[in-house]
């Protein structure tokens, strides 16, 4: 896995002294709510290294068996998905109290990048035909882990519950790769998601994730992709707002319109196809990520031709010229002193307030009331990824009662929302209204 392209202190790929376990640290690519991600090399006999991606989970988790075995979760449902379009995962492990994840080095852009480079220098007549090639492959990466079997031969139910612009990648060989499978929905869960809650980014919920989050299947990560497509093609947010509340608002009930109403020069059968995988009711969406697929390769053949591996690795090189060589020379990596954060004296260290996996009790229905739990913020989360995990203490009691605030907002706003849409003649429950909360953890 890596970041899309910025401005990093160039790192040479030698050896060094900073192990964790097997692996060789040569610096950091990411840093997320949960895992940082490292530039790293596994090493063998006569000069045999091979570069990984290690996801190391941040140290402040690693003594939630909660999160630790969320982790190891990612890791047995991603090991088991093989296929070309999906980020291989390699092994699990723990050293000294860190656990990791050793993944595919991808050198390559998030869709998030590709669609803000295409806004700034590239959008043409072709660039609908390409958007949709690239798709056409996540779509095929989607199906295969919405297949996937357990050691028996029986279907998992995975739901991936987290496509979005920023789990979506593109290689310089011109290969989409699905990424992060952190929360993931699927049979043979160790750590499975509290009943009534709900994960994923805002902005790429489906709406009946947030209707009846205990009962959604493989569809709602056909929706999210046709959210993709849609910001694709547009090259704006759909559904993204300032705010949570106002972002939940227009997933529920915001007029969607058509890619060519932004973008005249998107073909009338491509918006058939977006709006068909934007259908708020799932019945009238498409049923699988393949079906959708299908129809994006078919539009593709009568629009320009699909591209395949070799049309993107080139159309991908003149996009982000530089881009190739700076995954090769790991330019983009920030060295790191050491794999876990240090440790501040158990009594130097202030009770800090911070925000876990941002939990939220919410009114959806006035006879039902559920948490709603978002593992990944709505925000751009390649800005997330940037920063270094070092935590510092103020900021997180800061961040934590903002996002106190802000899921008071949310809760207010569906709770408005759920209620509006109820028939006059079911009367609302009587009594005190439980208060909307954040889970804080010192």
């Amino acid at each position: 896995m890596v970041e899309s392209s910025s401005s990093r202190a160039s790192v040479d790929c030698e050896p060094t002294d900073l192990r964790l376990g097997r692996y060789r640290i040569h610096g950091s690519i990411a840093s997320g709510g949960m895992a940082a991600v490292h530039l790293a090399s596994v090493d063998g006999h006569e000069g045999f290294s091979k570069l990984v991606a290690l996801k190391v989970i941040h140290e402040h988790l690693a003594d939630d068996p909660t999160f630790v075995a969320m982790f190891l979760d990612e890791a047995r449902i991603a090991a088991r998905i093989e296929h070309a379009n999906v980020c291989t995962v390699f092994d699990f492990g723990e050293c000294d109290g860190s656990y990791y994840i050793a993944m595919e080095y991808l050198a390559g852009e998030t869709f998030s990048t590709v669609r803000d480079a295409v806004r700034k220098r590239a959008y043409d007549s072709t660039w609908p035909a390409m958007a949709s090639s690239l798709i056409v492959q996540a779509c095929e990466g989607l199906h295969a882990a919405h297949n996937l079997l357990d050691a028996a031969g029986a279907p998992m139910g995975l739901v991936h519950r987290d496509i979005s612009p920023q789990n979506l990648f593109v290689t310089y060989t011109g290969t989409v790769k699905v990424v992060d499978f952190g929360i993931a929905r699927a049979s043979g869960r160790t750590q499975q998601t509290v009943p009534g809650t709900l994960k994923g980014k805002f902005a790429y919920l489906a709406p009946e994730q947030l209707t009846d989050a205990d009962n959604v299947d493989r569809r709602v990560d056909v929706w999210a992709l046709g959210v993709t497509l849609w910001e694709l093609l547009a090259l704006r947010p759909l559904f993204r707002r300032a705010t949570p509340a106002e972002t939940l608002t227009c997933v529920m009930g915001q007029t969607i319109p058509t890619p060519s109403s932004i973008q005249a020069s998107v073909p009338p059968a491509l918006d058939a196809i977006v709006m068909r995988a934007l259908c708020r009711d799932p019945a009238g969406r498409y049923g699988s990520a393949r079906e959708l697929g299908r129809d994006l390769a078919a539009f593709c053949r009568t629009h320009g031709g699909l591209s395949g591996s070799c049309e993107i690795e080139e159309w991908l090189e003149a996009l982000l010229p530089g881009g190739r060589e700076e995954r090769r020379t790991h330019s983009m990596v920030t060295p790191v002193e050491s794999y876990t954060r240090v440790r501040e004296p158990s009594s130097a260290r202030a009770p800090a307030p911070r925000l876990v996996e941002t939990a939220q009790a919410i009114t959806l229905r006035p006879s039902a009331r559920r948490p709603i739990e978002s593992a990944t913020t709505d925000r751009d989360a390649d800005r997330e990824s940037r920063r270094p995990p070092a935590l510092d203490l103020r900021r997180d009691r800061l961040r934590g009662l903002i996002a106190t605030g802000t899921l008071l907002l949310v809760g207010i706003a569906v709770g408005i929302l759920a209620a509006a849409s109820q028939p006059e003649s079911v009367p609302a429950r009587a009594g005190p209204t439980t208060p909307t909360t954040a889970k804080i953890e010192p």
